[in-house]
């Protein structure tokens, strides 16, 4: 849709409507436009620049696209370390307030 600018506000409403309407099965957390501290997607990518990408050099024809792939399989084998990220202080401490 060419030119469609939605009111935020009316957005806003529908949406905590719709999730009154399935019944206490969805909780709605708004957060600011940018927030790396609170997104855990951040803490994926900073644990594999701290651990795994940018720690190993890439093997001879190797490509960033496979390693990072690999490493980001090697993450999701690993549940503990997965929680860790949406359990990290900001991220809690945020949808508690």
């Amino acid at each position: 849709m060419s030119g469609w600018n939605p009111d935020l506000g009316q957005i806003g409403a529908w949406l905590r409507g719709w999730s009154h309407s399935v019944k206490g099965r969805l909780e709605l957390h708004f957060l600011p436009g940018y927030a790396p501290d609170l997104n855990p997607d951040e803490f994926v990518w900073n644990h594999l620049r701290q651990n795994d990408v940018t720690k190993k050099p890439l093997k001879t024809n190797e490509r960033l696209k496979d390693r990072i792939e690999k490493d980001l399989a090697k993450i999701k084998r690993s549940p503990r370390l997965v929680r860790s990220f949406f359990r990290a202080e900001n991220v809690v401490s945020d949808v508690l307030t």
